[in-house]
């Protein structure tokens, strides 16, 4: 989980390809999918619920796949090990990482979170009371607009498993497109920095999204089949006000 950093020592500086905005945000994106692990560790030791050893069971299982079996079967170097890359001004450019870069693990994590994350909403996520269109005078519709971005920036969770069980419309695309905007530009960043290759950025996808599709089966048939919530424990749905028309007003 190392991330090249895209400053060099000043004796060959001129060596290599100079450093870029992009190659900066991609340093922050190589350490955003740390964050909601660091926080689920934290807040894991302070509540001991069962929803946060179940994260970091994925975790764990994972990482013991892709860096204790896939890495070690495939062996194959990150760009640049050899010195053989090149930038776009003939300059040398690769990863500072020494260990085997297929496939990545930060793909793996960013990408197995996310699919996580959407198939937990998706589950959760009860379209018969919600109304994503609100009527009424041009006040009272910048008043409704006002209140859903508030609740669009209370939605976001650095967990993949929330708590309610009673998701609506609203709340389900604020988190789907928090994590999407958090981790789905991982991969491509870790191109971008040169610390992986396009392959073994798409085969660290395609590894973290199958075991997070699998992890989320065998999660899902525990709970049906000992009848208990590993995922967050049930709030009760707030009843929805009723409208103008639906209490008769003329």
């Amino acid at each position: 989980m190392d991330v090249t950093w895209p400053m060099v020592p000043e004796d060959i500086a001129m060596m290599v390809e100079p450093i870029t905005f992009l190659k900066i945000l991609a340093v922050i994106y190589g350490y955003l999918p740390l964050l909601p692990v660091a926080f689920v560790l934290v807040d894991s030791a302070i509540n001991r619920e069962t929803r946060y050893l179940w994260i970091l069971l994925w975790l764990g299982f994972l990482l013991c796949v892709n860096e204790g079996i896939v890495k070690k079967l495939v062996a194959e170097p990150r760009p640049g090990s050899m010195m053989e890359l090149r930038g776009r001004n003939g300059l040398l450019e690769g990863s500072c990482v020494e260990t085997c870069g297929m496939p990545s693990s930060h793909a793996a994590i960013s990408m197995g979170w996310f699919t996580l994350s959407v198939l937990d909403a998706i589950s959760k996520t009860d379209t018969s009371g919600d109304h994503i269109d609100d009527t009424g005078s041009s006040r009272d519709v910048l008043v409704a607009e006002q209140r859903k971005w508030g609740d669009f920036i209370r939605n976001f969770c650095w967990i993949p498993w929330v708590e309610k069980t009673d998701l609506t419309v609203r709340e389900f695309i604020s988190i789907v497109l928090y994590w999407c905007l958090l981790l789905v530009p991982v991969p491509f960043m870790r191109v971008v920095l040169r610390d992986h290759t396009e392959s073994q950025a798409f085969a660290g996808c395609i590894l973290g999204m199958t075991l997070a599709m699998v992890w989320w089966r065998v999660l899902r048939v525990l709970e049906r089949r000992y009848h208990i919530t590993l995922r967050g424990q049930p709030r009760l749905a707030t009843p929805r006000r009723p409208t103008e028309v639906e209490m008769g007003a003329p």
